[in-house]
């Protein structure tokens, strides 16, 4: 059961949550004297119902699978080997229905029970992709990869100070709330595009067992060439992306993150484009797809290098802001 549930990438939801959290959005609203919606408990509860959503996905998804992966991964294969089908079944549903009661939990001591649609939405998405979308062309890739984006955009939607209150309020508030916003697009724009290039990289990897059920994957439609044109395609549009980043940050003369991308972000995703030319077997695929899940960990990890000290202090009732940090600039 634990091999089914992908500890591992639950493990890197509720980093990328908790890092968010409380490298970014907690101690910014801090230095303006807000509190954040939910306090440690109630955030736990939403990373939790993530990490739930996200478990089911992953047991529903092995559970459409089990003929594909008998092909293409027998001896990871659980579901039918050393778990039956009927468990598997009950699995997804109790951890289904957990995630979605948590995010409801959640929501309404966020102050609005809406947001736990979010979770349902969420769950309804895995559950049509792993019984249809994954099948189709195109359209799995680009499921999976929004669903990776919005374990950022979910922290935004539960702080409608950001999107809601901030307009009103004076200029150190604005800036920080844009700041909170453009970081979490950016994020959630960093987490699509590599989890796009992951899915096609793994789509190349599994080609056979997709062949053999009538999958219509970028690697089966378009061919293997064509296939590693478009992840070096994909690749070159996010190391320009992070290259825009990186030259703003020069500007501002912070050199950490400048050197920080480039060595634990960009020269990776080089030596991937690499590997991904001179791969000719399932094995070359699935070690650079091991090498983006590596890039994803150092990129969300950034968070901790931006990790600011903001100090407060109250002159003609107007709050002064510094942050306090070896590569952020003074505001």
């Amino acid at each position: 059961m634990i091999r089914l549930v992908r500890p591992i990438n639950l493990l890197y939801i509720a980093l990328t949550q908790y890092l968010f959290q409380y490298c970014m959005i907690e101690p910014l609203f801090s230095a303006l004297g807000y509190p954040t919606t939910l306090s440690f408990w109630p955030f736990t509860l939403l990373v939790l119902s993530t990490m739930l959503v996200a478990a089911a996905g992953y047991v529903i998804n092995d559970y459409f699978d089990v003929e594909i992966d008998r092909i293409n991964k027998p001896e990871k294969l659980v579901i039918g080997n050393t778990l039956s089908k009927t468990s598997a079944w009950k699995l997804y549903l109790s951890l289904a229905l957990s995630g979605v009661i948590l995010g409801f939990l959640a929501a309404y001591l966020a102050g609005n029970y809406m947001l736990g649609c979010f979770h349902l939405a969420i769950s309804g998405l895995l559950w049509f992709y792993s019984t249809g979308y994954k099948k189709q062309l195109i359209i799995g890739n680009l499921v999976i990869s929004i669903l990776a984006a919005m374990v950022v955009l979910i922290l935004i939607a539960f702080e409608p100070l950001l999107y809601d209150g901030f307009p009103i309020f004076g200029e150190e508030e604005r800036f920080f709330g844009k700041l909170i916003i453009t970081y979490a697009l950016g994020y959630a724009l960093f987490a699509f595009l590599l989890t796009l290039i992951r899915e096609i990289t793994k789509d190349a990897q599994d080609i056979e067992g997709d062949l053999s059920y009538y999958c219509n994957t970028i690697p089966i439609s378009f061919g293997m060439t064509a296939t590693k044109v478009i992840l070096a395609m994909l690749c070159i549009l996010t190391l320009g992306l992070i290259f825009l980043y990186q030259k703003q940050q020069m500007t501002l003369d912070m050199t950490a993150t400048v050197w920080y991308f480039f060595l634990l972000v960009q020269l990776p995703l080089l030596i991937f484009l690499f590997l991904i030319a001179k791969a000719k077997e399932p094995a070359h695929f699935k070690t650079a797809s091991s090498l983006l899940k590596i890039i994803m960990l150092t990129g969300v990890c950034y968070l901790l290098l931006f990790r600011t000290t903001i100090t407060v202090t109250e002159t003609s009732n107007t709050p002064s802001i510094t942050i306090e940090e070896n590569d952020v600039p003074t505001e």
